[in-house]
């Protein structure tokens, strides 16, 4: 079995020297998030619906060909993966939470190393993404 079969993170666990994370290499172990960390900014459907408020930024970062299904039309930015760091630096800036999901929780893993680069304390995603919000049965809202 190859170290690959273990997938990536425990590939740069094993090779840090030969691994690069937002430009650096090696990579610093330590900074490799864990599952508690991860689960730390993890909400349900409803409780992320639940935080959208004035002081919140509703982003939504699935590709372009994953938008057949809409949600929180009022209050969701679309962010392709080039307009996030703009965004990122406006929530910042203006002191928001920043509540992102995607279509099924697994593209907010990468994007939680960028929020932590930058210095972002106060993000959430939703859990499973947008599958997680179809199969929470949330009807429409104040924010669609």
């Amino acid at each position: 079995m190859s170290t690959f079969d273990l997938g990536i993170f425990e590939w740069v666990k094993a090779h840090p020297d030969a691994s690069v994370l937002l430009g650096e290499s090696p990579v610093p172990i330590e900074r490799l998030i864990d599952e508690k960390k991860k689960a730390a900014h993890l909400l349900s459907p409803a409780e992320f619906v639940a935080k959208i408020d004035s002081d919140s930024m509703v982003i939504d970062i699935r590709e372009h060909f994953q938008r057949d299904v809409v949600i929180l039309t009022k209050v969701t930015r679309v962010a392709s993966s080039d307009k996030i760091i703009g965004l990122i630096r406006k929530a910042k800036k203006y002191d928001q939470t920043m509540l992102i999901y995607d279509a099924v929780g697994k593209q907010t893993r990468w994007l939680q190393y960028l929020l932590e680069k930058e210095g972002v304390e106060e993000y959430y995603f939703m859990k499973e993404g947008l599958k997680g919000y179809l199969k929470a049965g949330i009807g429409p809202s104040e924010y669609d």
